[in-house]
């Protein structure tokens, strides 16, 4: 009897070649922050303003840090300044090298502080700040801008003629500020709801009364008031409010005053 032949020899599978890893999955870069909006209720504040037409005459001599566009509105609403509004310039906000002075004022709030930056003032504020930092060594700068608000405050002038820094607003809130310092000369006003209308950002806002009352925040963070004299937007029933509390309506009341919107009490203590 003949042996069954042996079953053939299965040879070993090969090792199963090796998935190689995936890579890594690409780093999604962060968005760019999402400009702040301001908190609080409408509170209605002083700015600077423009002229009906185009923007208020510039003086033929600048001062010497008058920016080459520093007062200019940026190509593309919404986006972060990060330097000069047109053209090239630093990838940084010009608001790092802000210097601050104290300006002496006849308003009922006292001294006005004001930073500038090389493009032109970039912030400013009511009363008087003590150990702002750093200070402004710049004796150009400080007599220019002493100078320019000691003539508006005076009467002596009807334009500050000073360049304005923009990089701290953007987006909805620099459109509407910019808005108010070309269109709305000294002398008149506008109320909060008008001013809504007239910047376009609140086109597709249905909610009455809501674009009236972000006008009015956007008011209140207003980083250089008088320039953009918020002080000229009003209420549709009376003069509206104003940062400040109390001491906030008495500047609105005398800068109004001033420009002639309301009639001087047996108090004032402004030009006649």
């Amino acid at each position: 009897m003949t042996p069954e032949d042996p079953t053939p020899a299965v040879p070993p599978e090969g090792p199963t070649p090796a998935v190689p890893p995936e890579g890594p999955t690409p780093a999604v870069p962060p968005e760019g922050p999402t400009p702040a909006v301001p908190s609080g209720g409408p509170v209605h504040v002083v700015g600077g303003a423009t002229r009906a037409a185009g923007r208020p005459a510039r003086p033929a001599s600048g001062p010497p840090y008058d920016g080459a566009r520093g007062d200019r509105a940026p190509r593309v609403p919404g986006r972060p300044a990060t330097g000069p509004a047109e053209g090239g310039g630093p990838s940084v906000p010009q608001s790092w090298s802000m210097s601050w002075l104290t300006v002496e004022t006849p308003l009922p709030s006292g001294p006005m502080h004001v930073a500038v930056t090389p493009l032109g003032v970039a912030a400013a504020g009511y009363g008087g700040r003590d150990g702002e930092a750093p200070p402004c060594t710049d004796r150009a700068k400080i007599t220019t801008v002493t100078e320019r608000i000691g003539a508006y405050l005076s009467g002596r002038t009807r334009e500050l003629g000073l360049p304005i820094d923009w990089s701290l607003s953007s987006g909805p809130h620099r459109a509407v500020l910019q808005t108010l310092w070309r269109q709305v000369p000294y002398g008149r006003t506008i109320t909060y709801g008008e001013l809504a209308a007239r910047s376009g950002v609140f086109e597709d806002v249905a909610e009455p009364g809501l674009a009236a009352r972000t006008v009015g925040q956007m008011m209140a963070a207003n980083p250089v008031p008088l320039l953009v004299p918020c002080h000229r937007v009003v209420a549709s029933d009376g003069i509206g409010g104003f940062g400040g509390g109390r001491v906030g309506i008495e500047v609105k009341r005398w800068l109004l005053t001033l420009e002639g919107v309301l009639e001087p009490t047996l108090d004032w203590n402004g030009p006649l």
